[in-house]
């Protein structure tokens, strides 16, 4: 859904982001461009995974921490 503008879905909060002394997030979903295998046997719909190179467009919204705990944090095995 992003393609080539990484920003656009932070655009309504940059503004708010600017503001802060720290920003953290919850990161949804594993970020890595190796072939990492689903884990087997889950009862889910969906694994999600982005590319790595979205660490930089974290980096330029200005996220400080970012946080993996979440329903998709095991997804993937390495």
């Amino acid at each position: 859904m992003i393609k080539d503008n990484f920003d656009d879905p932070f655009a309504e909060v940059k503004d708010v982001f600017r503001e802060s002394d720290i920003k953290f997030g919850n990161l949804e979903c594993v970020l890595s461009d190796n072939n990492l295998e689903n884990i087997k046997g889950k009862a889910k719909n969906f694994c999600l995974k982005g590319p790595s190179d979205m660490v930089n467009v974290l980096n330029t919204v200005g996220f400080d921490v970012l946080s993996l705990a979440n329903n998709h944090i095991y997804d993937y095995a390495h």
